[in-house]
């Protein structure tokens, strides 16, 4: 087919601008997979916000966008796209690494897989790594006022957990389905992260939230309403424990549970949240 293959033609026929790239961290001491989303139009003459977002467990890169010709996918690019085209949103890049089963967290000096889940420095990764190369290989807005974090699931609580840490860093965070817990061995269990010395104090967002400042940032949580009872209690409790900080904070449930039906029917909301226009976000 003159050097053509069926995974360009699929790629290109789902969107001509989805970057697939690679960085070869030395926190992990491996190659990480990361696809990149251009803007209708993409002009290295200005600059541009940026909105990172992580996968759930057992995801990938691609699951935000496109999964594997369009299974288990949110597809928010096509949204992105009809949403910048109707004037609704301000053109953005996004950005969504393979962040491993990890929940974006320093666990480890080593990188490792372990039963279910991987250790290692991901939290450095994604704040050391990724984010300058995306800033210099990119025509970003390089301050908080211009970069955003979002998550699904085990992602929605990696992204919770780096904004509350590095409110330096993003503006806004959402936690989609977050994987927020009241017991920690609620669900699969997330009391592995508190070993190598870390405590649920320095890790978990419902703990963290505490010390937040109400100008710090703005934070949309959301979930389906048939999404796990763990699930539910744990973002409740978040909420309110924002509310208590006076802090910016949404909490949004729709129909659905705790599938990417549920998550692409809520795409445009998450981007009218993240870069909606000011008129849009009034309404």
């Amino acid at each position: 087919m003159n050097g053509f293959s069926l995974e360009s033609i699929v790629r290109e026929f789902y969107h001509p601008q989805i970057i697939e790239s690679k960085i070869d961290s030395d926190f992990l001491r491996k190659v990480q997979k990361v696809n990149i989303y251009l803007p209708p139009k993409y002009n290295k003459d200005h600059k541009y916000p940026v909105l990172y977002l992580l996968h759930g467990k057992d995801s990938n890169e691609q699951s935000w966008f496109n999964g594997f010709l369009g299974i288990n996918a949110a597809k928010i690019d096509q949204t992105a796209d009809r949403l910048i085209k109707e004037q609704k949103i301000n053109p953005l890049i996004i950005v969504s690494p393979m962040i491993d089963n990890s929940y974006g967290i320093n666990t480890s000096t080593i990188t490792k897989k372990i039963d279910d889940h991987d250790e290692g420095l991901y939290k450095d990764y994604i704040i050391k790594e990724l984010i300058p190369y995306i800033d210099s290989e990119y025509c970003t807005i390089q301050d908080k006022s211009g970069r955003f974090i979002g998550g699904i699931s085990m992602g929605g609580f990696a992204a919770l957990h780096l904004a509350f840490v590095h409110n330096d860093h993003f503006s806004k965070v959402g936690g989609h389905s977050a994987a927020i817990r009241t017991d920690e061995k609620a669900g699969s269990g997330i009391n592995w992260l508190f070993s190598n010395g870390n405590s649920r104090e320095q890790i978990d967002p419902l703990y963290l939230s505490e010390s937040l400042e109400k100008e710090d940032i703005s934070v949309y949580l959301d979930h389906g309403t048939m999404d796990h009872d763990w699930l539910v209690e744990g973002n409740k409790a978040l909420y309110m424990k924002l509310k208590e900080r006076q802090i910016d904070v949404q909490y949004v449930t729709n129909l659905g549970g705790h599938d990417y039906k549920y998550w692409s029917s809520n795409t445009e909301r998450y981007l009218l949240f993240y870069a909606g226009k000011r008129s849009d976000n009034a309404k």
